[in-house]
């Protein structure tokens, strides 16, 4: 959200570009829940090759979080018994 305030034009919204702080936030959380889950349903779609890179390092990173804290958590509960 930072970078489409600072740098306007970053992402391309297919639908209607939103109007103001909270229609943007909700639009980028929006994106953000889509590349997280890798649905990517490609109504929002990153411009400017530093949103391409916080894109890709979601997508990434995100999953691999996920997995991690799992598997953290079966560790921690296997290593109680």
């Amino acid at each position: 959200m930072l970078l489409e305030i600072l740098v306007p034009g970053s992402f391309y919204f297919a639908h209607e570009s939103p109007v103001g702080i909270p229609q943007i936030e909700s639009q980028l959380i929006y994106f953000s829940f889509s590349t997280l889950t890798t649905v990517g349903f490609g109504d929002i779609t990153p411009l400017a090759a530093l949103a391409k890179s916080f894109a890709m390092i979601e997508a990434v990173v995100g999953p691999m979080f996920v997995a991690v804290f799992l598997a953290r958590l079966v560790g921690v509960r296997t290593s109680s018994r």
